[in-house]
């Protein structure tokens, strides 16, 4: 089945991070610090990450969403890679993750490439960052959308009827597979671009969330939304800095945390 390379996610999350400032934590961090501690850090990473990519397509996308997800839970902490055990309830098999978050197989493969060249140096959650750097969603989010939005037991009326059809065909009311998987940007999906927001204009947003930011003229994210789908520029500019903002969200420093030897779990289980 199709599965969008486009971040959709990420594009609600710039324009709320542009909103938000955040910036917890950033004042111990510093983007040169494995110049000096690790210096082939972003070449060990980019040589797993590509032969990864050869054989999975999705992996880039899949990587900067764990990132995304790892950050707003609790801060950027890799705290989304590790197990459940007798002590921890794992935020990789909640709800929005289990299932559906994936790419954890590389990240093991990158840590482990990384600690054969330095060894207890680059922790879990920079490689999430740095695999984001270097670098779909599931029916069961729509057919409430499609058959009983809000309750009405009728469709979202600010859902563009034709691409509604296109939708009810991949997600019919009854008998279809409620796992799968659609595009989130139906115009360019294997594409990272920012015709998300011109499919946003034109009310074909997939998720309910996607179409908000457009909910009427006057919401306090249609600025952003014309700006970026009239910029191609603006938006990967405006994304780069919303990265950076959202990869400093409570992040552990000093001896707040710890360097795990596997990502899976914490050091000493």
């Amino acid at each position: 089945m199709a599965a969008s390379l486009q971040l959709a996610i990420f594009m609600s999350a710039a324009i709320a991070l542009g909103f938000a400032g955040v910036q917890a934590g950033a004042a111990q961090l510093c983007s040169e610090y494995y110049d000096r501690t690790c210096p082939v850090v972003h070449r060990v990473a980019r040589r797993v990450l590509k032969k990864a990519h050869e054989s999975d397509v999705r992996i880039y996308a899949s990587l900067t969403r764990l990132h995304f997800h790892d950050c707003f839970v609790q801060g950027c902490d890799g705290s989304i890679l590790l197990d459940n055990s007798s002590s921890i309830a794992s935020e990789k098999f909640a709800t929005p993750n289990n299932n559906s978050a994936r790419g954890y197989p590389v990240v093991d493969a990158v840590k482990a490439a990384l600690e054969e060249v330095c060894p207890g140096v680059v922790s879990c959650a920079d490689i999430l960052a740095i695999a984001a750097k270097i670098s779909v969603q599931l029916c069961r989010f729509v057919t409430a959308r499609l058959y009983n939005f809000s309750g009405t037991n009728r469709p979202d009326p600010t859902l563009d009827r034709g691409y509604r059809a296109f939708l009810s065909l991949r997600c019919p009311r009854a008998g279809g597979n409620a796992s799968a998987l659609n595009d989130l940007d139906p115009a360019t999906p294997d594409t990272f671009d920012s015709d998300y927001y011109t499919s946003i204009e034109a009310r074909r947003g997939t998720l309910q969330s996607d179409q908000e930011l457009l909910s009427t003229p006057s919401a306090p994210t249609a600025p952003i939304v014309h700006r970026f789908a009239g910029s191609q520029k603006e938006f990967f500019r405006s994304f780069a800095r919303s990265m950076i903002s959202m990869g400093s969200i409570q992040v552990l420093t000093g001896s707040q945390g710890e360097i795990r030897k596997n990502c899976r779990v914490v050091n000493g289980s």
